[in-house]
């Protein structure tokens, strides 16, 4: 349940610095369930966001990225496998030890699957990964 304790970790990290631009919602539960993944938080109530609200997303956007990570390696907070519709099955086969190894795996993959191919053509979302089937559900409770 790695974007549960990322959204966790923010939401937390918000609150301690007391940020007004971003707020994140308290987490109460996530679960999966066969292959689909349920987070239960409090719903926050905000207008929708439309084109004049450009320099408020911004903002937002600019205290998200400045959240420092809590550890040097790509991936959800403690550890764990991306989840990403760039992988197969939406998840990495691994976990990276660093920044250049998620580079150079995907640059390698790139590579491997665009020979020959037109750079049009070439598309290496879905290639990389294993297969989530047989996951059994889990749970998490930040509380």
């Amino acid at each position: 349940m790695g974007e549960a304790r990322t959204q966790h970790f923010v939401m937390q990290y918000l609150q301690h610095k007391n940020n007004l631009v971003v707020r994140a919602p308290h987490l109460y539960l996530a679960f999966t369930w066969n292959d689909c993944g349920f987070i239960v938080s409090k719903y926050i109530y905000r207008q929708e966001c439309d084109n004049s609200d450009d320099a408020l997303i911004v903002t937002a956007v600019m205290a998200l990225i400045t959240i420092p990570s809590p550890n040097l390696k790509p991936g959800p907070v403690r550890g764990g496998l991306i989840e990403h519709p760039f992988f197969y099955n939406r998840t990495s086969s691994i976990q990276y030890k660093s920044i250049e190894d998620l580079e150079d795996h995907v640059n390698g993959v790139s590579v491997l699957f665009c020979k020959g191919v037109s750079a049009l053509e070439c598309q290496t979302g879905g290639w990389v990964g294993r297969s989530a089937a047989g996951r059994k559900k889990k749970f998490w409770n930040p509380l």
